[in-house]
């Protein structure tokens, strides 16, 4: 990364998502935590392993966009999506705040699966025999971060509604403002929309994760579709120290 590119006197971006357009909300740190219950925002960061103070990886960042993505999400109670972060030192040097830009999370594009269509794998090699009721897996989104080397584990959605009990699920969903089936396509999760998920399973887990890919496959057997979730540590989306060498077009 090069230096920092600077917006004003004392404001530089230190996160800005591939697919930003300058839509959305504006929310800002210091605004945030001080709208909201200290105790609700504090057992909000240990539900997601996180906390406030320290020297560890899992002290909270507002600069790094996955604990804000999730944090934010429960804190709301709403899933949203972070596309851009602005750090602001127009504040003491002991209290910066963080200009956050969020956007629907079905603001994302989510490929159809539509047999005859070319679709890739991991690798980006062409899946063939696309059909209705099967086919291997195929990437239905993939993080710029990704990286395969760094990856910490990769779960199963199938396997996770075996690891937890229904109950826990539909209080996690809850808390996001979800519904396992019912109401409207806005309300209903899904395992293809990546901020959904991280949120999901970052709460389940007890763990801030950073899903950087989802593969989608569809078992011959029973002609369900399940999802192969690709999971990196929150650290390595961290922008601590970094700074893009980037416009914000707004």
């Amino acid at each position: 990364m090069e230096k920092a590119t600077y917006y004003s006197d004392k404001r530089h971006l230190v996160y800005k998502s591939p697919d930003f357009d300058g839509q959305g909300r504006i929310l800002l740190s210091d605004e945030v935590e001080c709208q909201y219950d200290r105790k609700k925002q504090n057992h909000i960061l240990r539900e997601i392993g996180l906390k406030r103070k320290g020297k560890t990886p899992e002290v909270f960042s507002w600069k790094n966009p996955v604990h804000v993505q999730t944090y934010l999400s429960l804190l709301m109670g709403e899933c949203i999506r972070v596309t851009a972060i602005i750090q602001d030192l127009n504040y003491p040097d002991s209290c910066p705040r963080c200009i956050i830009y969020i956007a629907n999370p079905y603001s994302i594009s989510i490929p159809e699966i539509i047999p005859g269509n070319e679709y890739v794998d991991l690798d980006g090699t062409t899946v063939t025999r696309i059909s209705s009721y099967y086919y291997k897996p195929i990437v239905i989104y993939k993080d710029p971060h990704f990286n395969k080397e760094q990856l910490v584990a990769c779960f199963y959605s199938n396997g996770i509604e075996y690891l937890y009990c229904s109950r826990k699920r539909e209080c996690v969903l809850k808390e996001l403002g979800l519904k396992s089936y019912g109401g409207s396509y806005t309300e209903r999760f899904s395992w293809d929309n990546p901020s959904h998920v991280q949120a999901y399973l970052s709460v389940l887990m007890g763990k801030c994760i950073f899903v950087t890919a989802i593969m989608k496959a569809c078992d011959y057997g029973d002609g369900y579709p399940y999802w192969m979730i690709y999971i990196q540590d929150a650290q390595d989306a961290d922008c601590d120290g970094e700074f893009f060498d980037d416009e914000l077009d707004e």
